[in-house]
C-alpha cells in the first residue's frame, strides 16, 4: 500500500508543491499569473488525456512496464521544467509530464483491485488516505524550498522523489499474474464500449466527473483565492491548504470503518448529499462576502 500511495501521490507533489511559488514563477517568466494558473489546467487536461490512452493498455499490458515508463517520463519532465526560460515552454512541459506520468498511475486501482478483490473501496480508501499526506505537506515543503532558493529547486526536489519511488517500484512491485489462456482480448474502443453500455456504470461515471471538476477547480483557483484575493502570507497558505487536505483524509479514513458495513453505495449517496449541501454553503459565502473563515469551513466540508 505505501507503494501504491507513492505512485499516485506524484500528480499531487506535481501540482500542489510549486503552489506557493506562482507570484515567483509568474515574476520570473514575465507572465502574468493568470497564465501560471493555467499551468494546473494543462496539467490536468494532459492526465486525463493519459488516462484515457493508458487505461486500455493496463488491462493487457505490463504492469511494471508502465510503471517504469511513467515514472521515468515524470522523472525528465520535472528536471526539464526547472530550466523552462517562458511560459510557453513551461505550459508545453507540463502537458507532456502529465500524460506520460499517467501510464504508471493508472495502474494502481486494477492492482488495488487484483488484491481486494471485492473490498476495493475499502483498499482505495487507504491507499489514498496514505497518498494524501503528500498534498498535506506539499505546499509547506514548497515554501520552506523557495526560502533555500528559487522555483526550480521545487521540480528539482520532485525529479528527486521519482527517482526513489522508480527505484521502490524495481525493487518491489509485483508483474501481475494472469492466466492468458483465459485473457479477453478486445480493441481499444471495444473496452470503453463495455463499460460505457452499462448503465449505472455511466451513473457513476458522471458523478466522479462532477466530483472531480469541484475538486480540481479548487486546486486550480485556491492560489488566486487565497493569496491574491484574502492576501494570506505563503505559510498562512500552507497551513490553510494542509487543514483540506486533513479534512479529505478524515473523510477517507472514515470510509474505511464505514464502507464494509454500510455498502459503497450507501456511502456515495452520503457524500454526494454531503458535497451539495457545502457548495450550496460556499457559493452563499462568496455571494454574501463573509470574510475567509466562512470560505475555509465551507471548503473544509466540501473536501470531507
Amino acid at each position: 500500500m505505501p507503494l501504491l500511495a507513492a505512485i499516485m501521490a506524484m500528480s499531487p507533489l506535481a501540482v500542489d508543491l510549486y503552489l506557493p511559488a506562482m507570484p515567483q514563477l509568474a515574476a520570473d517568466l514575465n507572465t502574468d499569473i493568470t497564465l501560471v494558473q493555467n499551468t494546473l489546467s494543462i496539467y490536468l487536461l494532459g492526465y486525463a488525456i493519459g488516462l484515457v490512452f493508458f487505461g486500455p493498455l493496463a488491462d493487457k499490458s505490463s504492469r511494471r512496464r508502465l510503471v517504469i515508463l511513467g515514472i521515468s517520463g515524470f522523472f525528465m519532465a520535472s528536471i526539464t521544467l526547472a530550466f523552462c526560460q517562458n511560459i510557453e515552454q513551461f505550459l508545453l512541459v507540463r502537458f507532456i509530464q502529465a500524460i506520460v506520468s499517467s501510464a504508471a498511475i493508472v495502474v494502481v486501482p486494477s492492482t488495488i483491485r487484483e488484491y481486494y478483490g471485492k473490498n476495493i473501496a475499502k483498499g482505495l480508501s487507504y491507499v489514498t488516505m496514505i497518498m494524501m499526506l503528500a498534498p498535506l505537506v506539499a505546499p509547506s515543503i514548497g515554501s520552506a524550498l523557495l526560502l533555500l532558493g528559487k522555483w526550480p529547486l521545487i521540480f528539482y526536489c520532485i525529479a528527486g522523489y521519482a527517482i526513489i519511488v522508480l527505484a521502490c517500484a524495481l525493487t518491489f512491485l509485483p508483474e501481475r499474474q494472469t492466466n492468458k489462456a483465459t485473457v479477453k482480448h478486445y480493441s481499444f474502443f471495444a473496452r470503453y464500449s463495455i463499460v460505457l453500455g452499462h448503465k449505472q456504470a455511466r451513473l457513476d461515471l458522471i458523478s466522479s466527473m462532477m466530483v472531480s471538476l469541484a475538486f480540481f477547480a479548487y486546486l486550480t483557483a485556491i492560489p488566486f483565492v487565497y493569496l491574491t484575493v484574502f492576501k494570506v502570507s505563503e505559510v498562512e497558505f500552507s497551513a490553510l491548504f494542509a487543514l483540506n487536505v486533513a479534512a479529505l483524509m478524515s473523510a477517507h479514513f472514515i470510509n474505511t470503518r464505514l464502507v464494509g458495513k454500510k455498502g459503497s453505495r450507501t456511502m456515495l449517496m452520503a457524500g454526494l448529499a454531503v458535497a451539495v449541501i457545502s457548495v450550496c454553503a460556499l457559493v452563499a459565502v462568496n455571494f454574501l462576502r463573509l470574510p475567509l473563515p466562512y470560505s475555509v469551513r465551507s471548503i473544509q466540508t466540501l473536501w470531507c
